[in-house]
């Protein structure tokens, strides 16, 4: 038994070798609530912190994660989704909460509507949040104007809606007792249900990608459901679980499911009819929700607040060409400022830093990742002494320089 455990094991490692075996611990931020939802922005975390409103974590060096700004929401924190610098906030009892986070350093409430029911689970796509309101169903808000939501469409379900997903016209609702419900919303002010898959468990959470719907069933494990026909959602397969399945990632062939008492589970989709456990991980409490980043998964561990575990091994990548980098400074000389402009040949970690002739560091201009493309940064000549110096950017191992003259 103990054998075929260890070659079942291997084999799912194998169809997914980015995965660290067991994933290891980095960080764990101690939140003042109960950490029950995780939204990611780029490398900024939205904690729903349940009686203490939201929290903006930064995880940009996940080994020490930073606490930015917060805000107490009336209600009780469960989740949100994040669309450019709005955050859609489901608060309970007092709705669809909508958020100003372009400075993380200082939230703000714009607007907010109070839904029928209890506000669990949101979407954002468009003009539009999709609300998964408990008793009350799909609650569908135009948030066009983000000072003053408004509920625009509805649609009743038979369970208790806790979790949505929308891609393209349809929504997908996790309705607990209720199983997935698969909705149309072309027309955001008349929702109709266009199919249903009533699962052996309570749907708590789902994800959706490609024809494959696969949900976080509660005791019923992780389900997987073909909705290549979304009028008639089919079984595939089923792992069963030891906690209490409460949310679910899909990130290429792998599923990343938030198990209560089991902590983080990776499950391999490369067969979806066998969906099989690659590896686990033991979180600091329950693991009721969770947000991927680059190689990191951030978990939402209730009173043990907010933990960052290393689930992917970082990529092997050939180093950066110096031939590759593009570097230009202009207007050069200058006063009172100048930008310098740069090329990053592939995504990763970027350092551009004002150094004097002896390489010594005058000023960090920006360290942390960026996206493949061009991009600038404007030096102002305050603090700085009349002279030459050199602009240096580094990516990938690669560096080049260039000459950067002050003149007052």
């Amino acid at each position: 038994m103990i054998i075929r455990l260890l070659c079942s094991l291997l084999l799912a490692a194998a169809a997914s070798a980015q995965v660290l075996v067991p994933p290891q611990p980095v960080a764990v931020v101690d939140t003042d609530g109960l950490a029950f939802g995780v939204a990611m922005a780029g490398p900024l975390a939205l904690v729903s912190d349940h009686d203490a409103g939201v929290v903006v974590v930064d995880l940009s060096t996940p080994a020490a994660p930073v606490v930015r700004g917060s805000l107490d929401t009336p209600g009780f924190a469960r989740n949100a989704a994040v669309v450019g610098w709005l955050a859609c906030v489901v608060d309970r009892a007092e709705g669809l909460r909508l958020i100003d986070v372009s400075d993380p350093d200082a939230l703000v409430e714009l607007g907010s509507v109070d839904t029928p029911g209890l506000a669990l689970g949101v979407d954002a796509a468009g003009a539009y949040a999709y609300v998964a309101d408990k008793g009350a169903g799909l609650q569908v808000v135009d948030i066009s104007d983000p000072g003053a939501p408004v509920i625009v469409g509805s649609v009743d379900t038979p369970g208790f809606a806790s979790d949505v997903v929308v891609v393209g016209d349809l929504a997908y609702v996790a309705d607990f007792d209720g199983g997935v419900r698969v909705i149309d919303v072309g027309d955001p002010t008349a929702p109709v249900e266009v199919g249903a898959y009533d699962t052996a468990g309570d749907a708590n959470a789902l994800d959706v990608v490609g024809g494959l719907c696969v949900v976080a069933d509660s005791v019923g494990g992780v389900v997987v459901l073909d909705v290549s026909a979304p009028a008639a959602p089919a079984l595939l397969g089923i792992l069963p679980t030891v906690g209490l399945a409460t949310e679910i990632v899909v990130d290429d062939d792998l599923a990343l499911v938030a198990a209560g008492s089991d902590g983080l589970l990776v499950v391999s989709l490369a067969d979806p009819a066998a969906p099989q456990l690659v590896t686990s991980y033991a979180t600091v409490d329950n693991a009721f929700h969770l947000g991927v980043f680059g190689r990191y998964v951030a978990v939402a561990c209730g009173a043990g607040g907010l933990e960052v575990v290393e689930v992917f091994a970082p990529e092997v990548a050939a180093p950066v060409p110096v031939s590759a980098l593009q570097l230009g400074v202009a207007p050069n000389p200058f006063n009172p400022r100048t930008v310098v402009r740069f090329d990053v040949p592939r995504d990763g970690l970027v350092t551009l830093e004002l150094v004097d002739l002896a390489g010594r560091r005058v000023r960090g201009l920006y360290h942390g990742a960026l996206a493949a493309g061009a991009h600038q940064v404007v030096v102002a000549a305050d603090g700085l002494a009349s002279g030459v110096y050199l602009a240096r950017l580094v990516v990938g191992g690669a560096e080049a320089t260039r000459a950067v003259t002050l003149v007052r």
